[in-house]
């Protein structure tokens, strides 16, 4: 309510639970007529239902139809290690466990995504992957790309029978988002996949950075001006239009 009328600088993200579909979709609708243009979604499967289930679909359908875009964020995509662990560790050891491999679960979702088929069900759907790394992004897109193919994919899947490749729907249906920081520099990411990374600050986080704009400026020199202008804004505007409500 307090950033209702504010649109044109910040864009709330709405908090939703999902044991009630039904009332999802309503709370959407309510904080989409609020200037809300992105809500957050979980990793795991909510009110025993997968977001690759064709049970969820109302969720992804609204999405489209009110021009917001699910946002995996580190917060809700927890990694999973055994609690063995911690006996007799120092709570520091912990801690970097626990942080460690943070796109374990972001793995997961997006495979069933693309397998499940909710990107071919869905064709205008966006989702935004948020501090999360991208090192391990194109990594997955070819594994799954092999894993895909005629003759590999019965050993695993049975036949693949969607219409195209893993890395087709990542291209046109996942966005990325690294934090300014060298460790996870969109260098080589925005080379071989410049329609997938989106810019973010993280500020003021320590891991963010008050001046983003120059700081990218400076790291992407040399790159063609489009594939910057998509980095900083067009690639995720451009998500947006697609579901017809542009920003």
């Amino acid at each position: 309510e307090r950033l209702a009328g504010h649109g044109g600088r910040v864009h709330p993200v709405a908090c939703l639970r999902y044991d009630d579909l039904d009332w999802t979709v309503r709370e959407m609708t309510r904080l989409r007529g609020l200037g809300s243009r992105a809500f957050l979604v979980s990793a795991e499967p909510q009110g025993g239902i997968a977001p690759s289930s064709p049970a969820f679909d109302p969720v992804w359908s609204a999405a489209t139809d009110l021009g917001m875009i699910p946002l995996l964020h580190v917060g809700m995509a927890p990694s999973l290690i055994h609690p063995g662990w911690a006996k007799d560790a120092a709570p520091g050891l912990i801690r970097l466990l626990s942080v460690l491999q943070p796109d374990q679960a972001a793995q997961v979702y997006l495979t069933a995504l693309v397998f499940g088929g909710v990107f071919e069900r869905h064709p205008k759907l966006t989702v935004l992957i948020s501090e999360l790394g991208i090192e391990w992004v194109p990594r997955l897109i070819t594994r799954l790309d092999v894993m895909a193919q005629p003759g590999v994919s019965p050993l695993v899947l049975g036949e693949y029978d969607l219409p195209r490749t893993p890395g087709e729907y990542f291209r046109d249906h996942v966005r990325i988002s690294p934090v300014p920081a060298l460790r996870e520099s969109p260098v080589d990411f925005l080379r071989a996949f410049p329609e997938m990374a989106v810019f973010s600050s993280d500020y003021p986080h320590h891991e963010g950075n008050g001046t983003p704009v120059t700081y990218y400026d400076d790291l992407l020199e040399g790159f063609d001006s489009t594939v910057k202008a998509g980095f900083l804004g067009g690639n995720i505007a451009a998500a947006y239009a697609r579901m017809g409500d542009p920003l």
